[in-house]
């Protein structure tokens, strides 16, 4: 593509300039002005600045076709020559081209961004806003068209694939290189003498791909480990610090074994990138010697915000949200390492810990597990747990070398059983007659229903309210929605009476307000009509319901405001039958359900993790596989040979009607001369 050049860029001097430039940008070698500006005259598509000259033109020509360049049409064009006539890399070439000020030249008044330019200008001085809606391209998933022919080619289809030589395979790199070629990229290259035997088009494009894209997408291991970030999955560099703030190094972290390589890299010792990308390769990094904890070892901290790669701007991240800024992280982003210490070696700073062992690298262990003595007597006294089990864990599981301790492992899943059992066992009692009637008479004991509604209403209310804050006169749609509220409650509480007529004290608003609660809502919440009342015959319902509104009652008598947080429906049945059997009292029946739910919302983040861990394991085996069959070390996701569904495409199943969505553009053009008056 030749580029039109006027005899007004000539006279004006915009070729000069752009030459100057050319000149300092230039990185092959130094170039006089005269050398530059031929060398410029050639990546414009002319032979030489005389040619150049004897072609200029007066005025630019409309161009063919009415389709307008765009100023990145002409960056890749110029770009292209540097590429193809000075073996320039075209990443390297588009770089250098973007910063010459093409768009000094006469031409870039007939580009689509120059038009786009002079449309808002326009609309500005009539003093209207040009809204262009980018909704559906920022939130589709980005895919490339040519995706298929390229996995065809037997190019990697991962995100990022680490070679048997240790080159590093980009994705993102071969895309973005794919961005910078010219539109008619295959119309140029079919006049170069080796594609030119190449008749179909798609085969001269995957033959360019290989031979000269596909190469210039590779990176050497160490670049790519340091400036691509690239690393293994769930692992990453971060910076661990002392009491003080003060900055101890880096190491790198694994966040699904909870575990640290045994060894503090300086803060400026690049040599962590080397020891990442040997992980890559299915190799072991060194660790320091065990250490025996010492009495002066303090906590060790890491910083939960930033990349683990700039430790400035990781630091100002966390006190971002600061009017003071300090040299130190923000405390409130340093989490203590459980189970570490940090301590004085020959060499810096070592980490003191227990160590485990995956896939023969070392780790230290940052992380506890839960110990039988973490949970509430009445979940696991001392005699359901084997003797096994609790000897390990004396010894905080150090007996084991394995990531997934096995004596915490099946701890966990006794535990878990014992509050599905109890939880069972509860409700089976208060699903029979008897079971039910004393749990009501309980009810009735630990305060009388009018008492029980008094405090429901004045909960309701705070929920409820009928004036915003600072107005001196109730809101009308607040009374409105209040009413509409209540009505809600009342009903659902009249529900609930037909399958629990034993409630029938109680006002039904009252009853609909608990049976909220019970389910993790309350009045106005999100999901407030998704709760539904018990049906008659449900007796585990009915008897959770009832096992909640003694709660609820228990919480009045100590004048304790509602509880906003849910009680797991097995334990606050099972609560209620501690109640009844005498193991706990009405007054202590609060404080029990926020210690039961406290460690169930610790083991349940530790199944949360052992889940993340036997994913991560299962994926490494997979890449395990890929690796023996010698191509790869280590390769990330696959890459989609479909184009993953999108916006559109979730919203036209959503469709009650089987049409195809129809996707509405308008293009700069369509606007002119439209402009609203």
């Amino acid at each position: 593509m030749r580029i039109p050049v006027t005899q007004s860029d000539l006279d004006q001097g915009h070729l000069t300039k752009i030459s100057r430039a050319l000149q300092k940008l230039w990185p092959q070698s130094s170039l006089s002005l005269m050398q530059s500006q031929n060398t410029l005259s050639g990546l414009l598509g002319y032979r030489n600045l005389h040619d150049l000259q004897a072609n200029t033109v007066a005025s630019i020509p409309a161009p063919e076709g009415g389709k307008r360049p765009s100023r990145a049409d002409l960056v890749h064009s110029v770009a292209w020559q540097a590429f193809r006539r000075h073996g320039m890399n075209i990443a390297v070439a588009n770089e250098m081209t973007s910063k010459l000020h093409l768009d000094t030249l006469d031409i870039d008044a007939i580009t689509s961004d120059a038009d786009f330019e002079r449309l808002s200008a326009q609309m500005g001085v009539q003093g209207k806003f040009l809204v262009m809606d980018e909704a559906n391209q920022l939130l589709e998933p980005r895919w490339n068209p040519k995706t298929p022919q390229i996995l065809d080619a037997d190019i990697p289809g991962y995100e990022f694939a680490v070679l048997a030589n240790r080159q590093v395979f980009q994705w993102s790199r071969l895309e973005s290189l794919l961005g910078l070629l010219p539109q008619d990229c295959v119309a140029r290259l079919r006049e170069e003498p080796k594609y030119a035997a190449l008749v179909d088009d798609s085969e001269l494009e995957l033959r360019f791909l290989m031979d000269e894209l596909y190469p210039d997408s590779l990176q050497p291991l160490g670049q790519a480990t340091k400036e691509s970030w690239l690393r293994p999955d769930m692992t990453a560099p971060v910076w661990l610090f002392d009491a003080s703030g003060q900055c101890l190094g880096r190491v790198i972290h694994h966040r699904s074994l909870a575990g640290i390589i045994p060894r503090i890299y300086g803060i400026d010792d690049a040599s962590i990138f080397d020891a990442i990308g040997t992980m890559l390769c299915g190799e072991i990094v060194a660790s320091e010697p065990v250490s025996a904890a010492q009495e002066g070892d303090a906590p060790v901290f890491m910083l939960s915000l930033g990349d683990g790669y700039d430790l400035a701007a990781d630091i100002r991240r966390s006190q971002s949200l600061n009017s003071e800024k300090f040299d130190t992280p923000d405390p409130r982003f340093l989490d203590i390492l459980e189970g570490v210490t940090w301590g004085q070696g020959n060499g810096g700073p070592i980490l003191i810990g227990a160590r485990f062992t995956e896939a023969g690298q070392d780790y230290v262990r940052a992380r506890t597990w839960l110990n039988p003595s973490d949970a509430p007597i009445h979940l696991l006294p001392p005699e359901v747990v084997p003797a096994p089990i609790r000897q390990s864990a004396d010894v905080g599981y150090t007996d084991s070398r394995d990531a997934l301790p096995e004596a915490a492992y099946s701890l966990q899943k006794l535990t878990r059983e014992r509050i599905k059992d109890l939880g069972l066992a509860a409700v089976g009692e208060f699903a029979s007659a008897p079971g039910l009637d004393a749990l009501l008479q309980r009810l009735l004991v630990v305060m009388e229903p009018a008492a029980f509604d008094r405090f429901c209403d004045a909960a309701i209310n705070e929920y409820l309210p009928l004036r915003y804050e600072g107005d001196t006169e109730d809101n009308p749609d607040l009374i409105s929605e209040r009413e509409d509220e209540l009505r809600n409650l009342t009903w659902l509480g009249e529900q609930t009476l037909l399958a629990a007529p034993g409630l029938a004290p109680y006002k039904p608003s009252s009853i609909g307000f608990v049976l909220m609660l019970a389910e993790g809502e309350y009045p106005g919440s999100r999901h407030r009509y998704a709760v539904s009342a018990p049906a008659p015959g449900k007796s585990k319902a009915v008897g959770h319901l009832h096992a909640y509104m003694l709660l609820v009652a228990a919480y009045l008598t100590l004048g304790l405001p509602v509880p906003e947080k849910t009680v797991d429906a097995h334990l606050v049945v099972y609560a209620a039958q501690l109640v009844l059997s005498g193991a706990l009292t009405v007054e202590s029946l609060p404080a029990a359900c926020r210690e039961m739910m406290a460690f169930l919302d610790k083991l349940s983040a530790q199944e949360n993790d052992i889940e993340n861990l036997k994913s991560w394991r299962y994926q490494e085996k997979k890449r395990a596989d890929v690796r023996a069959a010698g191509r790869y070390l280590y390769v990330g996701k696959d890459i989609p040979s479909k184009k993953p569904e999108g916006l559109a495409g979730m919203f036209n199943r959503m469709r009650k009607w089987n049409s195809p969505p129809i996707l509405a553009t308008q293009s700069v053009a369509d606007l002119q001369g439209k402009l609203p008056e």
